[in-house]
């Protein structure tokens, strides 16, 4: 909680899309960002979220990487992305992940721990707010 305290210029009036078809599983993680500032929008699938990123802008994705049956839905978004030219930082938030099978050259950084999901988004916030990302 201490560096979100001391982020919070660079958080506050952030945007953040947070692609999972489970998002209950990341209430406390989101409650958390909230309150440090950030707007949060969900979206369940990647059709969602592509649809969300054409309307409107954000500073950050967390995505994670299996959705329904794809265990590459993550991947499948940042590709989708990278196609549509659509350029935003993506943190992958997954329960496991392997590099040697979904790293992708347009993810930013991937965790498996809360801890570092948070130090991650504040890391790509306070980039975006000094103009020095993407």
């Amino acid at each position: 909680m201490g560096r979100l305290d001391h982020a919070a210029e660079a958080l506050a009036g952030g945007r953040l899309l947070w692609v999972d078809d489970l998002p209950g599983n990341n209430r406390q993680i989101v409650e958390l960002l909230q309150r440090a500032g950030l707007t949060i929008d969900l979206a369940l699938s990647t059709d969602e979220a592509v649809g969300m990123l054409q309307r409107h802008g954000y500073d950050v994705v967390i995505t994670d990487m299996r959705r329904g049956d794809d265990p590459q839905a993550g991947l499948r978004l940042i590709e989708e992305l990278d196609e549509l030219g659509i350029r935003v930082p993506t943190l992958v938030f997954t329960g496991s992940f392997d590099p040697m099978l979904e790293v992708h050259p347009e993810i930013f950084a991937y965790t498996t721990d809360v801890d570092e999901l948070v130090h991650l988004v504040i890391d790509v916030m306070e980039r975006v707010q000094f103009g020095r990302l993407i």
